[in-house]
């Protein structure tokens, strides 16, 4: 396996993002020059104008270039799905996290999270901490345990303040 030119400047790109995003943009521009179908450097674009410039349309269509490319790109999948997430595309947003649940390599416990977020932005909190105490069962990782403990207090902490307003809520 060679590393290209585009790979090279994915890594530079990567390796500069959040430190220096002037440098990172300018090896992204670089490298998607060298190949525009590149999956990492459309991930990390689409990363880019999703947190950065909260450019959703154009975080979106990078996000979704890199994925064609490489459908597995498990970093591309959680990056879209909170995407998804932050437009209320909710019933998108759970067909890519059963779709990437499957992914070989994927880390269950993150996609679970990600699940979770949906079901508590359509305040099923119930659903929500379903969700969150199956991904502290499935992860390996004592620190993904103690976030994911961290979001059941806060779910419920949630939870509770819609009950205290009168918002109904199924138990």
């Amino acid at each position: 396996m060679t590393i290209t030119l585009a790979d090279q400047y994915y890594l530079k790109a990567f390796e500069e993002y959040g430190y220096s995003y002037q440098e990172a943009i300018e090896n992204l521009n670089y490298a998607l020059s060298y190949n525009p179908g590149h999956s990492g450097a459309n991930y990390l674009m689409g990363r880019f104008y999703m947190e950065e410039f909260k450019k959703y349309d154009e975080a979106e269509s990078y996000l979704l270039k890199a994925l064609q490319k490489d459908p597995e790109n498990i970093e591309a999948c959680k990056t879209y799905i909170r995407l998804l997430i932050d437009i209320e595309n909710y019933q998108e947003a759970l067909r890519i996290i059963t779709y990437a649940k499957g992914i070989k390599g994927a880390n269950s416990a993150n996609f679970l999270h990600l699940e979770a977020l949906v079901f508590e932005k359509k305040r099923d909190f119930k659903k929500a901490l379903e969700l969150l105490k199956e991904g502290t069962l499935v992860s390996t990782d004592s620190s993904h345990i103690s976030f994911l403990k961290g979001e059941i207090e806060r779910v419920k902490e949630k939870n509770q303040q819609f009950k205290e307003v009168n918002y109904e809520f199924v138990e």
